[in-house]
């Protein structure tokens, strides 16, 4: 047996068919590849490149409208719906979901505690509680402006002590004497908190809810609760 003859006729077909050259790139691709892998697993390039990504993401953001994001989720939430429920709830349902995230108008107080006492006052006058809690803090510091934070707790059951109350509003006052949200908690819900409830919202509550997530301003014409009207039932 000539063995020499049939390694050498072996090779020459392997040369012929291109099978050495195939070997060959795949050997230089596995090496090439192992040593990539080898170099840009190291922690100093992770860290490198998570902070240029931190960088770019960052000034990104800062050139995104909030408003065409809202109206982007509005419109996924709907198609959501629509999915699970059909179109014509999905319709109902983008006429809430643009009433919590679509932008507003500034909302002043006194016309936020008319919502609540409509909401929480019965309509035959025959409420065991005849008022709702309702308590004003005015933390703001006299200087050339009034400001500071002015904090609001309320409750639709009567003699509720502050930190017990259901509903906590937190503002961030500024020089032109409007509030931003920046504590919210309704009905035990911490939206602050990244909480929130799909729940049933009464008029005053999406109003909170959409000024909180636009950031839209609360006018501070009420700062004494002693001018609110807190009964629950209309005088005869």
């Amino acid at each position: 047996m000539d063995i020499l003859k049939i390694v050498n006729d072996k090779v020459s077909g392997m040369l012929e068919a291109g099978a050495v050259e195939t070997l060959i790139a795949e050997a230089i691709e596995n090496t090439i590849t192992k040593e990539i892998k080898g170099a840009f697993s190291g922690y100093e390039f992770r860290r490198d490149i998570e902070q240029k990504l931190k960088t770019e993401i960052d000034e990104m953001l800062k050139s995104i409208s909030f408003e065409s994001y809202r109206g982007v989720m509005i419109n996924q939430m709907t198609t959501i719906v629509e999915e699970m429920q059909g179109e014509k709830f999905a319709e109902l349902a983008r006429c809430e979901f643009e009433s919590i995230f679509g932008k507003t108008e500034p909302l002043k107080l006194s016309k936020l505690f008319e919502m609540v006492r409509e909401d929480y006052k019965d309509d035959d006058g025959a409420s065991y509680d005849e008022y709702f809690t309702l308590a004003i803090n005015d933390k703001r510091e006299e200087g050339k402006y009034l400001h500071g934070w002015i904090h609001i707790y309320f409750d639709e059951d009567d003699e509720k002590s502050f930190y017990s109350c259901a509903n906590e509003i937190a503002l961030s006052i500024n020089s032109n004497g409007d509030g931003e949200i920046k504590r919210l908690k309704i009905d035990g819900v911490e939206y602050s908190k990244k909480q929130f409830s799909f729940g049933y919202l009464s008029d005053w509550e999406k109003a909170l809810v959409n000024a909180y997530f636009t950031k839209t301003p609360l006018i501070v014409d009420v700062t004494d609760d002693g001018y609110v009207d807190k009964s629950k039932f209309d005088e005869c």
